[in-house]
């Protein structure tokens, strides 16, 4: 968020001096979010830098960066412009140079205690589990609550043993860790474990948390304090389909992707089959469609009249352009005769591995204007 705000000030300074801006990401790919826009654009570079700190985005996060790739965007830029300045704001350490300026975001007086990974690796016939752990600002001392759910094994030793066959099992254990090292925490059924007394073979779902306010200590960052694992139990995952021209290649899409994936997912796939037919007699099914509860919703050839917010959209031939959204559609252009081959033209990712001059196009629909974040086809 300091990141963020500190950007959106320097753009707007650059833009009140008659510069241009471009803005870079760098996320697990970098890549840009604005590209050499002036004070003409101020409301448009104000809105999609404020739009990073947006915890829904995903874009600016607590993860390692794409440093590499976004110094390479940024000399892409100063091949444009060769005295333009390059300014890095970063919570972390970077050597700075002649033609990188390091604006560092991060506040001395943070403190935070992370769950940085947890593994489950199968050794002899039952799981050792690996956590691995941080404290920032300072070292830490207190308590890791493991809460296993369908565990099948045992807990502890001698007569205290105790026996699982689906139940939920838990315990806790004290860490000790130093400021800045990454500590890993092993637990499983070896004596040169951590913890000796779990032999566990097969569970539904592992998952390790802290509570540092409950130790009195202090926690900037609260979102990092569990970490959860998934195991024998498939993870649900909810796909809705509604097509006013449904075809067999999106529904054997789904449910080829549902079987070749069920070790994993659990996928659930509802249908909504309708027409324009039944839309325009007043008999469509628009009504069926559920805006919330669903991790992917998929609409084709029809947008409905409110989106869902809780879940990834897909929109396949869309008949118009949803509210809000930074592309327009222009005219449809039928082609006549047998069509006409595609060519290649600009790579991108959605032909990979494909030979365009395979595809016939009779049909195709112009986006007339768009992000210049997107790479159009």
């Amino acid at each position: 968020e300091r990141a963020v705000e500190q950007a959106a000030e320097q753009a707007e300074k650059t833009g009140s001096e008659g510069g241009l801006v471009s803005v870079i990401v760098a996320a697990r790919e970098a890549n840009y979010v604005i590209q050499r826009l002036g004070s003409d654009a101020k409301a448009q570079i104000k809105a999609d830098i404020e739009a990073l700190s947006d915890p829904n985005n995903n874009r600016c996060t607590y993860g390692a960066g794409d440093i590499e790739g976004a110094m390479l965007l940024a000399e892409a830029v100063l091949v444009e412009n060769p005295v333009a300045e390059v300014i890095f704001y970063t919570g972390t350490s970077y050597i700075e140079s002649g033609k990188v300026t390091v604006k560092n975001v991060s506040d001395q007086g943070e403190r935070n205690v992370a769950i940085l990974d947890l593994r489950a690796v199968m050794d002899e016939n039952y799981y050792r589990l690996e956590l691995d752990m941080a404290s920032y600002g300072n070292n830490y001392s207190g308590m890791v609550y493991v809460e296993i759910k369908g565990a099948y094994g045992s807990y502890g030793a001698g007569d205290s043993s105790e026996s699982f066959s689906g139940g939920t099992l838990s315990f806790s254990y004290g860490v000790d860790l130093i400021d800045g090292e990454r500590t890993k925490y092993r637990f499983g059924a070896k004596e040169a474990h951590d913890i000796t007394d779990l032999k566990i073979y097969a569970y539904d779902s592992i998952r390790c948390y802290i509570d540092p306010a409950s130790e009195g200590q202090i926690d900037t960052i609260l979102t990092d304090n569990s970490y959860t694992l998934f195991g024998g139990t498939p993870e649900e995952l909810k796909i809705q389909y509604y097509s006013t021209m449904s075809n067999n290649f999106v529904s054997g899409m789904l449910h080829g992707l549902r079987d070749m994936l069920r070790a994993d997912w659990d996928i659930e796939i509802d249908e909504i089959k309708d027409s324009w037919e039944n839309i325009n007699s007043g008999m469509g099914k628009e009504e069926d469609i559920e805006i919330e509860g669903y991790d992917i919703y998929i609409f084709e050839h029809h947008v409905p009249k409110k989106l869902p917010t809780d879940g990834l959209v897909i929109l396949l031939n869309p008949d118009s352009v949803p509210k809000g959204t930074d592309f327009t559609l222009g005219n449809t252009i039928n082609i006549s005769g047998n069509g006409r081959n595609l060519a290649s033209g600009e790579t991108h990712p959605i032909m990979d591995f494909i030979d365009a001059e395979n595809i016939t196009v009779s049909r195709y629909t112009k986006i007339t204007s768009y992000d210049s974040g997107y790479t159009p086809l």
